[in-house]
């Protein structure tokens, strides 16, 4: 007999058609059933709530009342009160609940409850609790919630399943957001919220901890459990969204710790999640990475080399290499991109996968990038002042530097300082960059007005600014390599740059093809008569000298 079954037949009706939500447990608190006003209000659905401990949705500063509430309803006690309830995308609901005891022979067998959603009937100000324990943007839990929801899963000691801490980041949001603007940022940061939410179990806990920085601590039955959990959250996250008739692709990044493989504290189980999510961004958007060890060594690296980036500039660390750009049709090089490399007095040349984020997080990029500019124009202006016939120079701009309000004036004053003529000169800014049309429009038409050319760097990375491109007049499309890195056996690849060329085309628009590599991914570019290539298949950056030796050669 279920506990339902102790009641009538008339009091399902009025259990199922209930508008306050309704729900029957047994003693340990596990769900027995549920109504659809209480699904409605929790956001899990049915299967998800049946079995589940209630305990599990109660928030945990309403956990110390509820063990006490529940006390006296098990010694037959009527109980009304407040408590914070747990929607399932992690936000902390109000919530009048009402517990009655079930009685069978005498002897409490299970809990029948009421649950009102009082929310609407709380002041517009907030509680000193809302203000220490939650996020104002998204209502998730904050830091402090997090810690005290870890340190007490920590503290039973034996844990029940594989739990984890995930570290979640989304990639280069801080370049979306600079560019949408904060109002329509915070937009799209509460939608990805409620993604990651719709992915929860009701045991899971997500919090914000900054930015666009979030911790998602859970528990599954096995370590591959983890692993699909993990595949299904990035892939939700990263499904197109639409924001103010934009179609976007954001993409985000995990690290996670196993709670068994670190110290038993929650300050190592977000370190170490940390640690391995800048591992996962390390290897590219939308990765992950399970922490060990060994990144321990890595984390190390990083903070030695963050500390090491405030010293470059003065000692000269940073150097210029430079790639050629070939024309395939006159089997000469054309051009050149300037890529900033940094040669350490210990460390040696260190990758620009790894300094470059830190000069983005330290705010170093914009005078890095202002050092890049006018070295690569000086240099440029020496090899045509030695007869060379380069006709063009590619700069890369970064996104804080290109949203410097005096930007335009910089570049030209570096041209006037440098004595080169602006039409050798091209920008390449991101696809992201021209997300803020109106933004960019001007600073494009006046840099354009001189004679700059302005390219679009890594162009179909996800961003999809297409629409765009018909009130931004531009002079130059770079193929990412990550589609040509697979063109000769991806035949979804074979087709985007196909499409890229022939739009290209009727835009009389200039095209490179960057990071050919094979004879055989030229030979395929090759068929479709794209003129302008650039990689190691040809050449990796050179240094200054080793440029001008390869530059003699071909002439």
């Amino acid at each position: 007999m279920t506990l339902l079954n102790t009641y009538e037949p008339r009091y399902s009706s009025f259990f199922h058609n209930n508008p306050d939500g309704m729900f029957c447990c047994a003693i340990d608190t596990a769900l027995v059933e549920v109504n659809a006003a209480l699904v409605t209000f929790s956001g899990f659905n049915r299967e998800e709530l049946l079995n589940t401990p209630l305990t599990e949705l109660i928030i945990s500063s309403s956990q110390e009342n509820f063990a006490t509430v529940l006390t006296a309803v098990k010694q037959g006690c009527v109980k009304r009160f407040h408590v914070g309830f747990l929607h399932k995308d992690g936000r902390k609901l109000a919530a009048e609940m009402t517990a009655i005891p079930i009685f069978i022979n005498k002897k409490v067998v299970g809990i029948h409850g009421i649950i009102r959603d009082v929310s609407g009937e709380l002041k517009t100000e907030k509680s000193p609790e809302e203000i220490k324990f939650y996020d104002p943007l998204t209502k998730l839990p904050n830091r402090i919630l997090l810690y005290q929801h870890l340190q007490q899963l920590i503290s039973k000691g034996v844990y029940d399943g594989v739990p984890a801490v995930f570290a979640l980041d989304l990639d280069r949001f801080k370049v979306i957001n600079d560019s949408l603007g904060r109002d329509l940022g915070d937009h799209l940061l509460c939608q990805l919220t409620d993604r990651m939410g719709s992915q929860l179990k009701p045991s899971d806990f997500l919090a914000r901890l900054a930015g666009d920085e979030f911790v998602i601590v859970v528990k599954r039955n096995t370590r591959n459990d983890l692993e699909q959990f993990c595949q299904t959250l990035l892939h939700q996250i990263a499904a197109p969204i639409e924001v103010s008739n934009q179609r976007l692709t954001i993409t985000a990044s995990a690290g996670i710790c196993l709670l068994a493989d670190v110290e038993p504290n929650a300050d190592a189980a977000i370190r170490c999640a940390g640690i391995a999510l800048y591992q996962a961004k390390q290897r590219g958007r939308g990765s992950h990475e399970y922490y060990s060890p060994s990144l321990g060594f890595q984390s190390m690296r990083r903070i030695e080399l963050e500390a090491a980036l405030k010293d470059a500039f003065a000692q000269s660390q940073f150097l210029l290499h430079y790639q050629p750009q070939i024309d395939l049709e006159l089997c000469r090089i054309v051009g050149v991109e300037a890529l900033v490399r940094w040669n350490h007095p210990e460390l040696g040349m260190v990758p620009p996968l790894e300094f470059i984020p830190l000069a983005e997080k330290t705010g170093m990029i914009v005078p890095l990038g202002e050092w890049i500019l006018t070295a690569a124009c000086q240099q440029f202006r020496v090899w045509l002042d030695q007869g060379c016939t380069l006709s063009r120079l590619s700069v890369n701009i970064s996104v804080s530097q290109f949203n410097q309000s005096n930007f335009c004036d910089q570049v030209l004053a570096i041209l006037e300082e440098t004595g080169l003529d602006p039409g050798y000169l091209e920008l390449e800014i991101t696809e992201s960059q021209l997300l803020n049309v109106e933004a960019v429009m001007n600073k494009i038409q006046m840099l354009r007005a001189r004679g700059i050319k302005i390219a679009i760097d890594d162009f179909g990375t996800g961003y999809s600014p297409l629409s765009h491109l018909r009130q931004i007049s531009i002079d130059t499309l770079k193929i990412d390599k990550g589609f040509i890195q697979e063109i000769s056996y991806n035949t979804r690849d074979r087709v985007i740059v196909q499409t890229i060329i022939s739009m290209a085309r009727m835009m009389r628009l200039n095209l490179i093809a960057e990071g050919v590599e094979t004879h055989e991914q030229l030979q395929f570019l090759g068929q479709y008569s794209l003129r302008e290539v650039q990689g190691y298949y040809f050449s990796p950056p050179l240094p200054n000298y080793e440029l001008e030796k390869l530059l003699a050669r071909s002439m």
